[in-house]
């Protein structure tokens, strides 16, 4: 793909927005081919683990490309293009971690806040300015499940963006390191330490987290027991259990 890059290393896919001339801004071509990564990713057997990440250093993605003209009858199209580059919208079961450095405005902050994990660079700023181009972003309601009100409305009003050390503060940010390349290498430990545990039971450990968000108490331990009968009985759980005792890796063979 011209502006999406897919790699593979050792059960962890890198998916690179490639378009450094351009600050990593999505045109409307990136945002199909982004879209098409993640279906990719989600079938790919032998990807455990997904990094989101960019070319360069100066942004991880500013957001939509101002400068590809549009006509106005593909405004529609475009909005639900846009919402199509979320993983979460491919309903993926997958861990996603993203490696942000520079500036992430726009729809570069609609793509973080969608990935499971964000580590960050230090110079780090991520913020939402669409209302300076008399837009309201389509994922402003969203905004709420990771930040207090005041601070999710304050960046949505003012445009402003956070520093990486206050998102850190404020429990948007994972990690936040010393610069753009320590970002990404972060990120792969990070995916790295995921891949040691079973991948189906990670996989189910995030349907659990995010279905129970629309959940009551009573619904979210009834799927968490299903999901338990089902672990519980596979091949990968008596291996866990034996190489425990054996004081070994297990070697895991479900996918």
């Amino acid at each position: 793909m011209a502006n999406i890059e897919y790699t593979l290393s050792e059960k962890v896919a890198t998916i690179r927005i490639n378009r450094e001339d351009s600050l990593n801004a999505l045109n409307s071509r990136s945002l199909d081919e982004l879209s098409s990564i993640w279906q990719i990713f989600a079938k790919d057997p032998n990807a455990w683990v997904g990094i989101l990440t960019s070319s360069g250093n100066k942004a991880f993605c500013v957001g939509m490309d101002l400068k590809e003209k549009q006509n106005h009858s593909e405004g529609y199209d475009i909005v639900e293009r846009t919402i199509k580059i979320s993983p979460r919208e491919h309903q993926i079961d997958k861990p996603i971690i993203c490696a942000i450095k520079g500036y992430c405005f726009g729809l570069g902050w609609w793509l973080c806040m969608e990935c499971d994990l964000r580590i960050a660079s230090s110079d780090a700023q991520l913020g939402i300015p669409e209302n300076r181009f008399n837009m309201s972003p389509i994922f402003g309601g969203l905004v709420g499940e990771h930040l207090p009100p005041s601070i999710g409305l304050e960046l949505l009003f003012t445009g402003e963006p956070l520093e990486a050390q206050r998102a850190f503060e404020l429990g948007f940010i994972n990690r936040v390191v010393e610069n753009a390349q320590e970002a990404e290498k972060e990120a792969v430990r990070l995916a790295r330490r995921i891949c040691k545990n079973g991948p189906v039971s990670v996989r189910r450990s995030k349907e659990l987290y995010y279905q129970s968000l629309e959940m009551n108490r009573s619904s979210s331990l009834s799927l968490a027991k299903s999901f338990y009968r089902e672990l519980r009985d596979m091949d990968d759980s008596r291996e866990a259990r034996l190489a425990f005792q054996e004081k070994r890796k297990p070697q895991w063979q479900e996918k």
